[in-house]
């Protein structure tokens, strides 16, 4: 008789042992799908704030590489961003880059679109950039530039009957003046036409968009 309930006795401490090391193991299994599941949601709001950061910081991008079959010169540009607004229409601006040497051939590239009048840039006609804070960079037109029908689109291919002037300002010292647009930010700028000039200003979203043109090189 002894022997059958110590044989019972073993048989139910072997049953509870089992139980609670079943137990266990699903205690371990809950905390490590937690685990898991934690992990997985920290890995994917990294994700979506380093995707988040690229398109704010680099929606601005180098668009165009190419090298002229006729004198071997590379030209670099950037894409066309907006870096200001007139009246609901937008200012788009580009870097470009035209030499091999990294301290030539740098340029800026304006467009203006309707604009209400006829007009003109002179050449040596200057735009002026002001930062907040007190800092400037001035710019000087590379050539005499008329306003067109279409000048101040953005696409190339695009064919506008509004008038819009597309002029050019190179760099004369692109270091200096690049280390300034990447480390200040731009309150607004002045344009010179052959008829007077005007002042447009830049909102916060342009004023980042305009560093990190400048940023690309």
């Amino acid at each position: 008789m002894e022997a059958v309930n110590h044989s019972k006795n073993s048989a139910m401490e072997a049953e509870n042992h089992v139980k609670h090391e079943a137990m266990a193991v699903d205690t371990i299994s809950k905390h490590g799908q937690a685990l898991k599941s934690q992990i997985s949601k920290i890995i994917t709001a990294m994700l979506i704030f380093i995707i988040s950061s690229v398109f704010i910081a680099k929606g601005q991008k180098i668009e165009t590489v190419d090298v002229d079959d006729f004198t071997g010169m590379k030209r670099t540009s950037t894409s066309w961003e907006t870096i200001s607004m007139d009246k609901g229409s937008p200012l788009y601006a580009r870097i470009l880059k035209l030499e091999d040497d990294e301290d030539e051939g740098y340029a800026l590239d304006l467009k203006v679109n309707s604009l209400p009048f006829l007009t003109s840039i002179d050449e040596d006609a200057e735009i002026i950039f002001l930062f907040k804070g007190g800092g400037r960079v001035t710019l000087k037109a590379l050539q005499f530039t008329m306003s067109r029908d279409g000048a101040g689109v953005k696409s190339e291919v695009n064919i506008s009957r509004v008038n819009g002037i597309n002029p050019r300002y190179p760099f004369e010292n692109p270091k200096v003046d690049f280390k300034s647009f990447q480390e200040q930010t731009v309150e607004k700028f002045r344009v010179y036409y052959s008829n007077g000039y005007k002042d447009y200003t830049v909102n916060n979203r342009q004023a980042r968009t305009i560093q990190n043109l400048f940023k690309l090189f």
